[in-house]
């Protein structure tokens, strides 16, 4: 066990379950430490509580009484409802970290109408398995002790960046989605190699390796992403090919638009200052 705050979890969807096995895979928390509820889903509470052996009731005030740190992981479109329900039982002793992708720190403050820390954090679907880049922004009341407590949680399922919340968007659009971009070049991939012949099992293998390969490269190495792209480009080679043809349909300025757009999109989500 790394954390020894009793964390609740408002919002059962994907990214709630995502969290949570990845802090109980990590060992990062019990299953003990763990409350969770949400609006109306009871088969989905249940699926969890038998699932992974966390606490599950629909009663909010139960959830929240004795909870350390709240996460609020649910649609941004139900976030004054959402943030509403919890208000009458939420003191400012409690972080609120918030998985709401749009929703400023500041919009969350106005409606519980306390000086409760928040921080609003990004992750993405890889926390499951310990690889998630997360980046956070603080709320007006964050002290370096709700800091360490949040950098402490979300290290435990991957890497953390904290940013201006200005910048939030941005990074929504860059990590938070960016793995369904990555599976969406890794379905491109895999339909070509299908079509060549390459078998299911090693197309998979092949593409999950190059992907991670590339990943750690751009982690580890010194050099700048552009020289990590001509060191791979011989002159009149298969990759210079390769790369001519993806040019030619300006693939690059296509992704481009990909995260202006998504980035766009989690603004007009915002609610609030």
């Amino acid at each position: 066990m790394i954390i020894n705050n009793h964390i609740s979890i408002i919002g059962a969807g994907s990214m709630a379950e995502s969290i949570i096995k990845g802090l109980l895979r990590n060992h990062a928390v019990t299953n003990e430490q763990i409350r969770i509820t949400n609006r109306s889903n009871n088969h989905r509470l249940t699926y969890l509580e038998d699932h992974y052996g966390i606490y599950a009731s629909r009663n909010i005030k139960e959830v929240i009484s004795e909870a350390d740190v709240i996460v609020v992981a649910i649609k941004p479109k139900d976030a004054l409802d959402g943030l509403e329900a919890i208000r009458p039982f939420i003191s400012q002793n409690q972080l609120l970290i918030s998985v709401m992708a749009g929703v400023s720190t500041r919009f969350i403050e106005n409606v519980l109408k306390k000086a409760i820390p928040v921080i609003r954090s990004m992750p993405n679907t890889s926390s499951e398995i310990g690889r998630s880049a997360t980046t956070l922004c603080k709320g007006a009341y964050v002290t370096s002790i709700h800091t360490q407590i949040t950098t402490q949680l979300f290290e435990s399922i991957g890497t953390v960046t904290f940013v201006d919340e200005m910048q939030m968007d941005t990074t929504t659009a860059i990590a938070g989605s960016g793995p369904a971009y990555f599976y969406y070049i890794a379905e491109a991939l895999h339909k070509a190699a299908l079509m060549h012949g390459i078998c299911e099992q090693d197309s998979r293998k092949l593409i999950a390796e190059t992907l991670i390969g590339a990943g750690e490269m751009l982690k580890h190495s010194h050099l700048e992403i552009e020289q990590l792209r001509h060191n791979i480009t011989s002159p009149g080679g298969t990759t210079a090919a390769g790369l001519q043809a993806l040019h030619e349909r300006n693939v690059d300025q296509a992704f481009i638009s990909c995260i202006l757009e998504a980035a766009q999109r989690s603004r007009e989500m915002k609610q609030g200052g």
